[in-house]
C-alpha cells in the first residue's frame, strides 16, 4: 500500500559556531542524505539562534546555544522543510534580537517554522503542507515544568512580544482540537520541548500528561525534544507518541583550548523516525544515527535490535522507579567524572573555588543534584 504522504523528524540541532573559531565541522552520511532527501516533510528542532554578521555575544558562552551567521550554509545541508523554535535557547542572543533574525534566515531559505514567533498568534500559528490532497499542520510548545519559572515564563510570546508558544496543560487539548478544526487539517503534528536531560526514560509526569493527550484530543502525533538522548515510542493503529529523538547533531558538551569533542556517550545518538500516513493508519520505522567522535553523522551498525527493542518497550513504559534510579545513577556517574577532570578542566576547577567561596551555592548544587 502506497502512503499518502511520507514524514521524517530528527532530532535536537545545534551547531558549534558560537562556541570556538573552528568550523562546525557537520558532516552527513550519504546514505543518510539520501534517505532524508526521499521525505515529503523532514522535520527538526532547530535548538540554537543565529545572530547578524559582525556582532558578538559580551558574556558567557556556556550555557548559550548561539551561531554565527555564517554558519546557516551548514543547517542548509540537513535539507529540513520546518523546524520547531519551541525550546529554551531561541533566545539566547540579546532575547528576541537572535529570535527574528534566525526566522528572516528561515524564510529567506523557504524554511517554514512553528513554536516561537514575533508574538503569540505567530507562535501558536501551525505551519501547513498540502499534498497530496492531505493538509498537515505542524505546532510546537514548551513544556515549563523542569526550567526555572523565573526564567522559562519570560520566554513566552505575548500579542506585542516576540518568543516561544508555552505549554498549558490546562487548556492545551483544546487548542489542539480548535486548531485542527479551524486550519481545517486531516493530520495535526505537535513538537514539544520538555522533560529531564540525559535519562532514557520519560519522566512520570510528562508520560501521565502526553499519553492522556495523545488519548483524549485530535492530535495524531507527538514529538519530543530536549532529553538530548533517545526516549521511548508509544504507538497505537491511528496515533503516535515519541518522547524523545535526541540530538541529530548538537555542539559537543566539551569545548576548551578550542578543542571539539563530546564528552557523554548517549548524547551522540539519535533517532531518525519515518512516519508513513495512510487513510487508515500510520506506520512508524526508526533509524538509530549516531554523531561519531568526527562529529559525522552515520548510520549505528551495532546493537541496533537491542536499542530498538527499548524504545518500543523499557523506555516507552510508565514506571517512577526506573526513572528515579536512572537519574541517580545519571547523576552519580557525571560526578564523577567531572571529578576525575578537575586537574584537566578550568571550568570544574572555578566551580570549585566558587563553592569555596560561596558555601550557599554549594548548597544549591547539592539540592539540584537530587532535584525530580
Amino acid at each position: 500500500m502506497t502512503p499518502i504522504i511520507r514524514i521524517g523528524a530528527i532530532g535536537d540541532i545545534s551547531l558549534s559556531s558560537g562556541k570556538t573559531s573552528q568550523s562546525t565541522l557537520l558532516t552527513i552520511d550519504s546514505e543518510i542524505i539520501k534517505k532524508i532527501s526521499s521525505y515529503d516533510i523532514l522535520i527538526a528542532n532547530l535548538e540554537c539562534v543565529f545572530y547578524p554578521a559582525g556582532k558578538e555575544k559580551d558574556q558567557d558562552l556556556s550555557t548559550l546555544l548561539i551561531e554565527k551567521d555564517s554558519s546557516f550554509s551548514d543547517f542548509l545541508k540537513i535539507g529540513t522543510s520546518a523546524v520547531s523554535l519551541a525550546n529554551n535557547h531561541i533566545l539566547d542572543f540579546n532575547n528576541s534580537e537572535g529570535l527574528i533574525h534566525t526566522i528572516t534566515l528561515l524564510e529567506q531559505n523557504q524554511i517554514r517554522y512553528f513554536g516561537a514567533g514575533k508574538n503569540i498568534a505567530e507562535a501558536k500559528k501551525p505551519a501547513i503542507y498540502e499534498t497530496k490532497e492531505k493538509r498537515i499542520g505542524l505546532i510546537g510548545r514548551m513544556e515549563c515544568s523542569f526550567f526555572n519559572p523565573k526564567i522559562i515564563y519570560k520566554m513566552g510570546a505575548t500579542e506585542n512580544l516576540p518568543g516561544v508558544a508555552l505549554l498549558d496543560w490546562n487548556s492545551i487539548q483544546e487548542e489542539i482540537n480548535i486548531i485542527k478544526k479551524k486550519y481545517n487539517l486531516d493530520f495535526l503534528i505537535l513538537y514539544v520541548h520538555w522533560g529531564v536531560e540525559h535519562i532514557h526514560t520519560t519522566h512520570p509526569f510528562i508520560h501521565k500528561m502526553a499519553t492522556n493527550l495523545l488519548k483524549n484530543s485530535d492530535i495524531d502525533i507527538i514529538i519530543g525534544s530536549h532529553a538530548h538522548c533517545i526516549q521511548g515510542i508509544i504507538k497505537t493503529k491511528t496515533k503516535v507518541l515519541c518522547f524523545g529523538l535526541g540530538n541529530f547533531f548538537f555542539y559537543p558538551k566539551t569545548i576548551q583550548n578550542e578543542r571539539i569533542f563530546n564528552d557523554i556517550k548517549n548524547s551522540s545518538l539519535s533517532l531518525l523516525i519515518e512516519l508513513e500516513i495512510y487513510y487508515l493508519g500510520i506506520g512508524v520505522d526508526t533509524f538509530v544515527l549516531e554523531q561519531n567522535q568526527e562529529n559525522k553523522i552515520i548510520f549505528k551498525q551495532k546493537n541496533i535490535k537491542k536499542i530498538k527493542n527499548k524504545i518500543f518497550n523499557k523506555w516507552a513504559k510508565y514506571s517512577q522507579t526506573a526513572f528515579f534510579i536512572s537519574i541517580l545513577i545519571f547523576k552519580i556517574v557525571t560526578t564523577g567524572k567531572k571529578i576525575l577532570k578537575i586537574t584537566n578542566n578550568s571550568y570544574y576547577q572555578q566551580k570549585i573555588i566558587q563553592w569555596l567561596i560561596n558555601p550557599k551555592l554549594f548548597l544549591q548544587s547539592l539540592k539540584n543534584f537530587f532535584r525530580y
